[in-house]
């Protein structure tokens, strides 16, 4: 078993058609672009942060559907 810490980083010149067969043949690593292009092979979230993000998004999708509330 291979052991990496994340992120791992890649100079890899790949177009966006490229980048986005990628991400499709690979859909068990979770891969992000960075603005100067270089990919990051991220760790796949577990369930703990899955449950923290929505902690966390909860409150703010409220308060944003509160502003946009008509009366």
């Amino acid at each position: 078993m291979l052991l990496f810490t994340a992120p791992i980083e890649l100079d890899l010149p790949l177009t966006d058609a490229q980048f986005f067969a990628l991400c499709q043949r690979n859909d068990d690593l979770c891969f992000e672009r960075s603005a100067t292009g270089t990919i990051l092979v991220m760790t796949p979230t577990g369930s703990w942060t899955s449950d923290r993000n929505s902690d966390l998004t909860e409150p703010l999708s409220a308060a944003l559907s509160g502003l946009h509330s008509t009366s």
